[in-house]
């Protein structure tokens, strides 16, 4: 699998949060695929291709009722 382009969101549970409050911590159930070769995506064509070294995967969700 190769995959090119731009995130849909990025990795993890991180919310923009308001300034001057404790920040909560969040977890996200996904991880996100891992690629290789890493690199920086400028402009409008990626200067590599990356293919998928670790597969994404979901953790159960664990209900708190």
């Amino acid at each position: 699998m190769k995959a090119t382009g731009t995130l849909d969101k990025l990795p993890g549970n991180n919310p923009v949060q308001p300034f001057g409050q404790r920040a909560t911590m969040y977890t996200d159930p996904n991880t996100p695929a891992l690629l290789s070769p890493i690199y920086a995506y400028t402009g409008n064509s990626p200067s590599q291709v990356g293919t998928v070294i670790v597969p994404p995967a979901s953790a159960p969700v664990v209900s708190a009722t």
